[in-house]
């Protein structure tokens, strides 16, 4: 059993450090109806309707906030149980992607959704993933937040250092998107983001790392981990 004292993560931070980002929680909003023809709708009863009102509603929440994060949710994939244009479904589900801020559970969220669409069912997926010894496992599709305080020792020897390597101001800052620094976060273990990637390129057909922030990461990583062994 491994326990390290820090962990950097190679997300990328454009060789600047990042020291936390707002949590994951995807969600499932299904609208049970009735099937029918869409000749004779008034034989059915339409989930569409259903959530339309309701996603109406969730764009009126009131998000939670924690600085320098607020919470955000975001409708994604939308499905029904119909192939056929002819047809009113008798089941339509939503995807909704929350950001969740530091201290909002889950269960905190499946609450406040509950409120907002009372007639609706609510439920997290669970994701079945296979490691590269063929171990398998499932797990909701949850990502924890996490934030260091930009001003805990470890934070500081990291910056000093990187400081001292690159010659130049390390600037301390957060994701905007979600990472594996909340499973060690989780353990009490500190976490720190460094990387000479770009956040704004990252999943996009520009990605593409710049030869001077690799130059700068290939100086700086030997040093973090010499620092950080003491």
């Amino acid at each position: 059993h491994l326990r390290p004292d820090v962990v950097i993560i190679g997300e990328a931070t454009k060789n600047q450090l990042c020291v936390g980002h707002r949590g994951r929680v995807e969600v499932v909003a299904t609208a049970v109806g009735k099937a029918a023809h869409a000749s004779q709708p008034h034989l059915g009863k339409n989930p569409h309707y259903s959530l339309a009102e309701f996603l109406l509603r969730l764009q009126e929440l009131s998000m939670s906030e924690r600085p320098p994060f607020k919470a955000t949710v975001a409708p994604t994939l939308y499905f029904t149980d119909q192939q056929s244009a002819n047809v009113i479904p008798g089941k339509a589900w939503v995807h909704l992607d929350w950001r969740t801020v530091p201290g909002e559970t889950p269960e905190v969220v499946l609450k406040r959704l509950r409120e907002v669409g009372p007639g609706l069912r609510f439920s997290i997926p669970v994701e079945e993933l296979t490691s590269y010894t063929g171990m398998r496992t499932q797990m909701k599709k949850v990502r924890a937040p996490y934030l260091l305080n930009a001003q805990h020792p470890v934070v500081s020897k990291i910056r000093e250092v990187l400081e001292r390597v690159l010659g130049r101001k390390v600037d301390v800052g957060y994701w905007h998107f979600v990472t594996d620094a909340g499973y060690f976060a989780e353990q009490g273990i500190p976490v720190i983001g460094y990387s000479p990637c770009e956040e704004e390129l990252a999943h996009t057909y520009q990605d593409r790392v710049s030869i001077s922030l690799m130059e700068e990461a290939l100086a700086s990583y030997p040093a973090l981990v010499k620092a950080i062994q003491g």
